[in-house]
């Protein structure tokens, strides 16, 4: 099962791909190994891209099983609430089978 998860990125110019199919990009979070770090560049398919998340004025509300993307571990990763405590909700992951919990503030977004 593929894992839905997308990553922070600018785009670079790429003019080996005709028809604008395929972008160059540079991650944000995402680096090279070694010993001098580099941002990670490589190519994507244009039905890789996503809008970043709009930047709120005020957090929404979420209800049981409302589909979500959490930011964790510098990704956008696909889930559903399962709970809620307090202004902290449950999201539980399909593709790792995980729940984990994230303030509402920092981290959610409602999926359309």
């Amino acid at each position: 099962m593929q894992q839905r998860r997308w990553f922070t990125w600018r785009p670079r110019y790429c003019p080996s791909f005709p028809h604008g199919s395929f972008y160059n990009v540079e991650y944000k979070n995402l680096v090279t190994e070694g010993e001098d770090p580099q941002p990670l560049v490589e190519t994507i398919s244009a039905d890789e891209i996503r809008p970043m998340p709009p930047k709120l004025s005020q957090p929404s509300m979420f209800s049981l099983h409302d589909k979500v993307d959490a930011f964790d571990l510098d990704a956008w990763w696909f889930g559903g609430i399962t709970g809620q405590e307090g202004d902290t909700y449950s999201v539980y992951f399909p593709t790792t089978n995980d729940v984990c919990k994230y303030p509402l503030q920092l981290t959610l977004m409602k999926c359309r």
